[in-house]
This record gives C-alpha cells, structure tokens and sequence, in this order.
C-alpha cells in the first residue's frame, strides 16, 4: 500500500504544474483584445455624451446649441458609430430651429397672395 500512495501522488504533481503553466499561457491573449477594444469603446462614449447634449438641447428647445453640438459631432466623427443618430438629430434640430424662427413681416403695401 505504502507504494500506491507515491505513485498517486506524484502522476498529480507533475500534472498540476503542467496545468498551471497551461494555465497561464491561454490568459494572456484575452487581455490584448480587451486593449484593442478599448479605444473604441472611449470612442463611441464620446460620440454618445455629444449626442445625448445635442438631444438635451433640442429637448429644452435650444436649436441653436443642438446644431452646434451636432456639428461639433460631425467633424469629429464623420464617419462615426453614431452618424446615422446624428443625421436624425440634425433633421430633427433644423426643422425645429426653421419652425420656431419668427416670420418677417410683409413690407407695407405687398399684397398677400390669394388676397384679389
């Protein structure tokens, strides 16, 4: 029996370094992809973060902040993640701004078309 117990034992310890170093060769390559992505990922924060401003601006009806923000995002992103959020943003801000603009009134003397 006294035989049987190192015979066990040392089939395990011989393993368990092989695994270990194993082990630890397969961790690296995880963490190079992660390094890679991040980049990407600041990225698209900063294109949401000129976004989400642009929206809030828009919201509180300041068309011309939204604009800008978007325009800011435009030339920092043009071909961005978001770009097609942005160009929604941009319809959306430009005709809120046209329509909220006031109507210059008619010079005196200018007859209204359909009047006659």
């Amino acid at each position: 029996m006294a035989t049987g117990g190192p015979v066990d034992v040392a089939p395990v310890e011989t393993a368990a370094p092989a695994a270990s170093s194993a082990a630890a060769a397969p961790a690296a390559p995880p963490s190079a992809p992660r390094d890679d992505r991040a980049p990407g990922a600041s990225s698209l924060r900063a294109e949401r973060l000129l976004l989400e401003r642009a929206t809030a601006a828009l919201m509180r009806g300041d068309h011309a902040a939204a604009l800008a923000t978007l325009r800011q995002h435009a030339a920092s992103y043009p071909n961005g993640q978001l770009a097609e959020e942005r160009n929604v943003l941009l319809a959306q801000a430009t005709r809120a701004a046209a329509s909220s603009a006031p109507v210059p009134p008619a010079p005196p003397g200018s007859a209204k078309p359909g009047s006659r």
